[in-house]
């Protein structure tokens, strides 16, 4: 999917309604579609990207985002930007994440919020690598 988030959102909740039950490949988004609104919109997806949402510099940058625009969600297309700015070392090639939402059962601490910080990547879920670092490496003279 390729779309704006809007138009991703709807169209990612109709296909996973019609794959409902029927094996199939799986969903593989556009990177500019990871944000916790296209990703809530279906059970599980895949995104090429070139930075691992987990780390620290694209954390900090959500937590940037979140402090500076209350509400707002971190993209990467703002990360990529952000990290150009810091001189963050990127990789210019991509490694397929895959997105689930994450429900942890409740009974260890019925105080326990499991529903994600505002600065997460994907609140109330997960994006972590499935697949090796695609490409060549770049040549380091």
């Amino acid at each position: 999917m390729v779309s704006g988030w809007a138009r991703a959102k709807d169209a990612l909740g109709k296909a996973t309604d019609a794959a409902t039950g029927v094996p199939n490949g799986g969903i593989v988004l556009a990177p500019w579609l990871l944000t916790g609104g296209v990703l809530g919109s279906a059970s599980s997806e895949m995104l090429a990207l070139t930075f691992n949402p987990q780390n620290l510099d694209p954390r900090q940058y959500a937590s940037t985002v979140s402090a500076v625009f209350p509400g707002e969600s971190p993209s990467s297309a703002g990360y990529l930007s952000w990290a150009a700015q810091q001189r963050t070392p990127l990789d210019s090639r991509s490694t397929f994440y895959g997105s689930a939402p994450v429900n942890v059962p409740m009974g260890m601490d019925d105080e326990m919020d499991m529903g994600g910080e505002p600065s997460d990547w994907y609140p109330g879920g997960t994006v972590v690598p499935i697949s090796p670092t695609l490409g060549t490496p770049p040549h380091n003279p």
